[in-house]
């Protein structure tokens, strides 16, 4: 059973969405340290905070008190986003990393770490004293924190009329031979002549210690683009480029021993990779002619970010060849991975096992990464001098395992293919590549691509497919009316003599054979010259729906091309709209109103459009033109047809706290929900209103089963000061109301007399000032504390609601959480020390 500790939150306001499935990771991991204090301050200027790795709280600067916040929590990593942005990060005018708190806090972008937010602005340009890079793929800027609310105001004066205008994060990447050599046929190339002489491949990593044996005269040209010395104090990089490159002094050969190599050091000496750092390596490289540019890289980057534009540009304008990483996490790939043009390489052991770190596909659109795999477990290569490896071997070289171990055997292994055909590009490298590759029948083309690397079979054979992989996207179901998809597959023999190749393709799914045809069973590819094939795949057969995978094969006698395959026979899906329609009873733009759907069985997310049947949430969130905040939410919406909707937000009715107090205002209120499903995984979400008087909530739709949804709507009150927090107030109400399966239809919540609820008397001892803070709980109900700074020794009135556990909190001082009986006085004493 997971638990969560109660701590106390900094800040006077507190954030707002979480989802969080029974055994996911807790928001306590959130801070490694689990100890001290993290800030880190958004582009917007908002402050969030997390103390000793627990819940989080937000401090606005001046102007912006009454903005809201919406957050989520989706495969382990918390996003806050303010709700003024909103619109930008959906429309990715503003890179969404910037408002991922465990990406910041682990990449170092927190407060403690550096007063500044780096940035990537690209499609304008920006005349800004925060330029530090000017890139021909955008401008690098160092954006002061305490500048950071003024900023996006500025540079949105500067780009106004720039609709392609975009703020990336200048994120982080990480850097994510004995059998390993001959395991991709490399010895055989080596005794065809081949050794990757005259070739020149450029290591964009944590920098090469040129001084080892196995590097000693391989290493050309040199350029530090980061601001640490340029010994490879990681030993990444020395380890990538002797598995390139290196020389064997001890065995350890690399595979492309005669190559020539360019030292990029973009990496840091904590392994962090600064986006434009690499950027400004990528374009260096370019400059120095390197035919390969190796990049054992991946992490933050945004697919579609700056990173995967210039390697796509670079390739087509340049001919280069970026034989990039897929990343360790095993779920997905990763940024420059995902760029099209980019030799993608994911991870095999010896034995041709897929590594569980290797990062598998799709990417957008369906399309096949990684392009091959090549041996990335367990490796030996050259160690620097500067570095202290997890895994020596000797004095010399060191074990590591990852993509970025397997990426270096393909980049030497197109080396190789280069000296041999040196009038070779990006182009005829890659497919020559990935059509000799050695498929392995167990993995899949999102697991593989074509398979591992096979340069014994790419330096020999002459024919080659030009298309390295076919996706045949998504048939919409049903099925009977399905039109055949037909793709072009074409070959190039680059021999003296012409080559007739039998063909075969076969699509599967488990045991099922989806239907595919071919435009003909033999093609002849002339010499030199070019033919193709049409693969046709017909969704309409009698087959189970889902991923269809297999291979387009072509043989002639020992030549053989593999093309991998892939047709999404889409399970039983509808088209969902919704529009939302304000209180002009006018459909609300895009930019103020967000509907989510939530798969009630998996919790995941989706935006209304193509949805498969079943039942999910619906949930919307609008904001009014003069802040007004409105919710509305139905439990459970089951999707068997073509659905559309429309969410009248005049439906939506006032929430309205009122308490025995002339004085009185509305702190804060936090509404959300809690959903079960049948495992007893659950998902919390909710968001905050600093205004009570403005948020406006409503129930669509009949109510779930009172086990599978509880509302609730936590309410606090007090005297606010003039910047609307609780500072020195004398009283402060704690309400907390829930509705088991429905969400609330506004609500009236009045109290006639403190004798309804508990009263508790809290007694802050102690000198100077401090912050007491308050947090209630109750099962299926969970916010984050309030809090309000205070000056010693100082009486609070609390009036709290009954069956509820309440947490009490001064400074660093925390009372263990407890009920309090509705109209009876309890002393509560905390002292500072």
């Amino acid at each position: 059973m997971r638990t969560r500790r109660w701590t106390t939150p900094l800040l006077a306001a507190v954030l707002v969405l979480a989802l969080v499935p029974a055994g996911q990771a807790s928001a306590e991991q959130l801070d490694e340290t689990g100890a001290q204090d993290r800030s880190v301050t958004l582009i917007t200027g908002d402050k969030v905070v997390l103390k000793g790795g627990d819940p989080i709280s937000v401090v606005r600067p001046a102007g912006r008190e009454q903005i809201g916040f919406e957050s989520r929590k989706a495969n382990g990593s918390w996003t806050v986003i303010p709700s003024d942005v909103r619109a930008a990060v959906d429309s990715g005018r503003l890179d969404r990393r910037l408002f991922d708190l465990d990406l910041l806090l682990r990449d170092g972008y927190d407060d403690a770490t550096r007063a500044d937010i780096p940035l990537i602005v690209t499609g304008a340009a920006v005349q800004s004293r925060q330029a530090t890079k000017a890139l021909k793929s955008g401008t690098a800027l160092s954006v002061p924190k305490e500048n950071a609310a003024s900023f996006l105001k500025d540079l949105g004066r500067q780009t106004t009329r720039i609709t392609s205008t975009k703020i990336w994060l200048d994120g982080k990447l990480r850097p994510s031979l004995d059998h390993s050599v001959p395991q991709i046929g490399a010895p055989a190339a080596w005794q065809a002549g081949y050794t990757g002489k005259g070739v020149t491949v450029a290591v964009l990593d944590s920098g090469i210690d040129a001084t080892h044996p196995d590097l000693t005269g391989q290493v050309v040209a040199t350029k530090n683009f980061t601001a640490d010395p340029a010994a490879d104090a990681v030993g990444h990089g020395t380890h990538v480029a002797s598995t390139i490159a290196g020389k064997g002094a001890d065995g350890y050969q690399g595979v492309a021993p005669d190559a020539k190599l360019l030292d990029g050091k973009v990496c840091d000496d904590f392994g962090g990779c600064a986006e434009s750092d690499v950027l400004a390596g990528v374009e260096w490289a370019v400059a120095q002619k390197a035919k390969v540019v190796n990049l054992s890289l991946g992490g933050s980057s945004a697919e579609g970010g700056p990173l995967d534009q210039a390697v796509d540009r670079w390739t087509r304008e340049t001919g280069t060849l970026f034989v990039v990483a897929a990343g360790n996490n095993g779920r997905e790939v990763e940024s420059p991975g995902t760029a099209a043009a980019a030799l993608t390489v994911g991870a095999v052991d010896r034995d041709e096992n897929l590594a569980d770190f290797s990062a598998p596909g799709p990417v957008s659109g369906g399309a096949i990464k990684p392009d091959v795999t090549a041996p990335g477990v367990g490796i030996v290569a050259a160690k620097s001098s500067a570095s202290h490896p997890e895994e020596p071997v000797g004095d010399k070289y060191a074990r590591m395992s990852g993509t970025s171990m397997a990426t270096p055997h393909v980049a030497g292994a197109a080396a190789l293919l280069a000296q041999q055909h040196s009038g070779w590009k990006a182009t005829e490298l890659k497919a020559a590549l990935t059509s000799t590759a050695k498929a392995n029948p167990a993995l899949t083309p999102y697991q593989q691509g074509s398979g591992r690397v096979d340069v014994a079979r790419a330096v020999q054979q002459t024919v080659v497919a030009m298309t390295s992989s076919v996706s045949f996207g998504t048939a919409q179901w049903p099925h009977a009316d399905d039109k055949p998809v037909s793709k072009e597959v074409g070959f190039k023999n680059f021999g003296t003599s012409a080559v007739t190749l039998e063909l075969k393709a076969e699509l599967t799914k488990g045991t099922a054979a989806g239907v595919l045809r071919l435009s003909a069973d033999r093609l002849t590819v002339p010499a030199g010259g070019t033919a193709s094939v049409q693969v046709t795949s017909d969704t309409t057969h009698s087959g189970p729906d889902g991923l269809y995978t297999g291979r387009l094969t072509a043989t002639a006698g020992s030549q053989q091309v593999n093309v991998p395959l892939v047709a999404d026979k889409e399970v039983e899906s509808y088209d969902v709209a919704v529009t939302v329609l304000g209180a002009d009873g006018k459909p609300v733009p895009a930019d103020r109103a967000f509907v989510g759907l939530t798969n009630l069985t998996t919790f995941e997310s989706s935006d209304p459009g193509r949805v498969a049947k079943g039942k999910y949430g619906l949930d919307v969130t609008a904001f009014g033109p003069a802040g007004e905040h409105y919710r509305m939410v139905q439990p459970e919406l089951t999707i068997s047809k073509d659905t559309t909707l429309v969410v009248d937000l005049r439906k939506a009715k006032p929430v309205k706290i009122t308490v025995p107090r002339a004085d009185a205002g509305t702190f804060v209120v936090f509404f959300g929900y809690e959903l079960t499903n049948r495992a007893g995984d659950k998902a919390l979400t909710f968001n905050l209103q600093p205004e009570g008087d403005k948020l406006f909530l409503g129930r669509m739709g009949r109510p779930a089963a009172a086990d599978r949804f509880q509302g609730f709507v936590a309410s606090y009150v007090g005297k606010l000061a003039a910047d609307g927090t609780l500072t020195d107030t004398p009283y402060v109400y704690g309400l907390i109301d829930t509705r088991r399966g429905q969400f609330f239809d506004g609500l009236q919540r009045r109290i006639f007399t403190d004798r309804q609820l508990a009263h508790v008397v809290a007694q802050y001892k102690g000198s100077g000032e401090s912050q007491w803070a308050l947090a209630g709980r109750q099962p299926g109900v969970e916010t984050f504390p309030i809090a309000a700074p205070v000056k010693l020794p100082a009486r609070v009135d609390q009036y709290l609601e009954p069956r509820t556990d309440w947490q009490q909190m001064l400074g660093e001082v925390q009372n263990e959480p407890r009920q309090y009986k509705a109209g009876r006085t309890t002393y509560e004493t905390l002292t500072t020390p």
